[in-house]
């Protein structure tokens, strides 16, 4: 019995003594045996965006018990996207300065002689591909990088000890920022061309209503890969007066409608639709229809709309 008690001090002993690290408000982890997942404010009130970088606050804070000093150093380009996020840049923002990666081995975290806790004054940040105008999209939930580092551990002027540890990083809330420079047809104009009109053949505000039909592809692209996101198709223009839901001609009898699976899209209006890798594509159908019970006059008639991307 007494050498089962013995173990047992023993045990609690080496507790008591093991390196303890904290990050993203979570509770302290013995990093010697396992590692920390930190739940980030990327898009927050606490976020700093800078020069198109994002800087997730982890706040990562390390201790051992009956130490002298700790020190958290990283490790040598410590910052390990995944695979889906590999084309952002990455860095350290330290004591408000920027290193971009790959960053050497770099102490961002110690404390004088005495204190038993040190919090990390190093913070990894993403970079906006291509910024002013790039692109960045994490759903929420989403795990983006794992922060690697070690945990120096002294008594007196004497290192006793060196914990290698990582910070698994996922994101609280998901993020957005507008392709702005993704485009529709590669920016190209988009010309309806419904010939020569029949006034009297020129139906109502269905498909159906109407031979006068035409579809046009949608083409989605943006410059930088590995974009994945729904988008939201806004068309803008003046609306007809006698068919809100339509758009208004220089003809006051006729008007053109925009459907999108068989949904007339009004002008203010939107559809949903969504961009893999950095494309996608969708069709459309516009049709003409008349004022009810009016004869449209002879001679040409245009009309103009916009379609406007972006991020829901």
């Amino acid at each position: 019995m007494k050498y089962l008690i013995g173990m047992m001090l023993l045990m609690l002993v080496n507790v008591a003594s093991a390196v303890e690290c904290q990050a993203g408000g979570s509770g302290w982890t013995n990093v010697e045996v396992n590692d920390l997942r930190a739940d980030a404010l990327f898009l927050s009130g606490v976020i700093a965006a800078e020069g198109g970088r994002i800087v997730p606050m982890l706040g990562v804070a390390c201790r051992q018990l009956g130490s002298d000093r700790v020190e958290i150093w990283t490790t040598y380009d410590p910052v390990a996207l995944e695979p889906r996020y590999a084309h952002f840049k990455t860095g350290l923002k330290l004591d408000g300065s920027y290193y971009s990666s790959p960053v050497s081995s770099i102490l961002i975290g110690d404390q004088p002689l005495g204190n038993t806790l040190v919090v990390s004054r190093g913070h990894p940040y993403l970079v906006v591909a291509s910024p002013p105008n790039g692109y960045i999209e994490i759903p929420a939930g989403a795990k983006v990088f794992t922060f690697r580092m070690w945990v120096k551990v002294f008594r007196g002027l004497v290192k006793i000890k060196e914990v290698f540890t990582q910070v698994h990083v996922y994101s609280i809330f998901a993020i957005n920022l507008n392709p702005s420079t993704c485009k529709i047809n590669y920016d190209n104009p988009i010309n309806v061309d419904f010939g020569s009109v029949d006034p009297v053949a020129v139906g109502g505000d269905i498909p159906a209503g109407t031979p006068y039909r035409q579809d046009v592809t949608l083409n989605y692209s943006c410059p930088d890969r590995g974009i994945d996101s729904p988008l939201d198709i806004k068309l803008v223009g003046a609306a007809s007066s006698f068919n809100s839901r339509s758009l208004a001609t220089t003809n006051p009898n006729l008007a053109v409608g925009m459907h999108r699976l068989s949904a007339l899209v009004p002008p203010g209006g939107s559809f949903r639709t969504r961009i893999t890798n950095s494309s996608g594509s969708d069709t459309v159908l516009f049709t003409l229809f008349r004022k009810p019970g009016s004869f449209p006059g002879a001679g040409p008639f245009t009309g103009s709309a916009t379609l406007v991307m972006g991020v829901p």
